[in-house]
């Protein structure tokens, strides 16, 4: 009679040791003398090695199971075995976005006593004078390409490479890459406090594009749910940075038959003209009848202080290892979502970067753009998302 096998069996496959002690007890089972074998018996070798090959098989299988589950396919996370999740993104018609390119401001100076310099696009190269990320000159607008000693010139500059590791904060130190004497660099504030023209951003998480799975049936017919204007939201092509954080107000917030939609990207607060086009997008494709609005989301800037125990002679590599899991835990809130103090506790106390203690008493979470909720800390509307801001981490030995 064939073995019948549940979907939990398949999703949980045995380990070698498992597989070992199985074919060692079916060896048993037909009269091998398996008690009398010891380690270094040449038959106990083969045995382990057949059972390693068996829970490698085992493991494929339960991979492909896995890939066909929304909510279970390995995706693009620590340890996983493959990016299985964008495979199956291609069955509903989706691919995972990728990352983009940050694009900065600066004012380009000559002293009085420099030589006249002419910018050629991608002939200027700045790097931030701290950690070394480079940005190539990419346009000024209106300018004919000579900058007279004496004189100062803003223009834009295009990250090398893309994602987040090339945003900018405004203090942040730049200078030519080149040898340019007379020349200073200085970001440039673009309105809002940032010098970022448009932000970098990391390939496309798997909560979000799990999150569009989801949502790609509910746009088939003329009635779209809240969950088929989320999934419009967030596949509004041509936009400068991808909407990965939605949330949909079906509340009659301005009247009867009203709905509001918040986005946002995993840099925050999205540009201007991407709200705009989602705006369109959304707007040309929602029920008749309805009065759909579409809004940029507001910044909730969220910081967080605490002093934990590791080698002091790994201090600032912990500092930067917590930093950026803090930030991922702050990208990880939805749009008028919690932080839960158990994950960022968890986040803390990361063994793999050296953290021996997290001392929860000196723990502070500012954001005044968030309410208590019993231990946690929820944003006070669907329009606010929350954004990592400077944080202080105290390493003591």
């Amino acid at each position: 009679m064939a073995t019948i096998y549940t979907l939990a069996d398949l999703l949980s496959p045995e380990t070698a040791a498992d597989a070992l002690d199985v074919l060692l007890t079916d060896l048993a089972n037909e009269g091998f003398p398996t008690t009398a074998w010891d380690d270094f018996d040449p038959i106990v070798g083969l045995v382990r090695a057949d059972a390693r090959a068996l829970s490698d098989l085992l493991q494929l299988i339960s991979n492909v199971a896995r890939a066909g589950l929304v909510e279970l396919s390995p995706g693009t996370g620590p340890g996983s075995p493959g990016d299985w999740l964008s495979l199956l993104a291609r069955n509903y018609g989706l691919s995972r976005f990728t990352s983009t390119f940050a694009r900065i401001r600066a004012t380009v100076t000559l002293s009085p006593t420099a030589s006249p310099y002419t910018l050629t696009p991608g002939g200027l190269t700045i790097e931030h004078v701290a950690g070394g990320a480079r940005y190539r000159y990419s346009s000024a607008p209106e300018f004919t390409g000579l900058i007279g000693a004496g004189s100062s010139l803003v223009v834009e500059f295009l990250a090398e490479l893309p994602g987040t590791a090339h945003n900018r904060a405004l203090a942040n130190l730049v200078a030519p890459v080149q040898s340019i004497p007379g020349m200073s660099i200085a970001l440039t504030d673009v309105g809002n406090g940032t010098p970022q023209v448009i932000a970098g951003v990391d390939a496309e998480r798997d909560e979000s594009l799990r999150a569009r799975i989801r949502g790609r049936w509910d746009t088939i017919g003329l009635q779209k749910t809240s969950l088929g204007l989320e999934f419009l939201a967030r596949n509004t092509p041509s936009v400068a940075t991808p909407i990965t954080r939605v949330a949909v107000e079906a509340t009659n917030p301005r009247g009867p038959n009203t709905v509001n939609v918040f986005v946002a990207t995993d840099a925050g607060v999205p540009v201007p003209s991407d709200v705009a086009l989602v705006r369109t997008y959304v707007r040309d494709r929602a029920s008749i009848g309805s009065d759909v609005e579409v809004y940029g989301a507001t910044a909730a800037p969220v910081s967080i202080a605490v002093t934990v125990r590791a080698p002091s002679a790994i201090a600032a590599d912990v500092q930067e290892a917590l930093r950026l899991a803090i930030d991922q835990l702050i990208l990880s809130i939805p749009l008028g979502g919690k932080l839960y103090l158990s994950q960022l506790i968890d986040a803390l106390q990361d063994e793999t970067a050296g953290v021996r203690n997290v001392d929860v008493a000196t723990l502070v979470v500012t954001a005044p753009d968030m309410i208590p909720s019993g231990p946690d800390f929820e944003l006070i509307g669907p329009e606010y998302v929350a954004v990592a801001a400077t944080h202080a981490i105290t390493v003591l030995g």
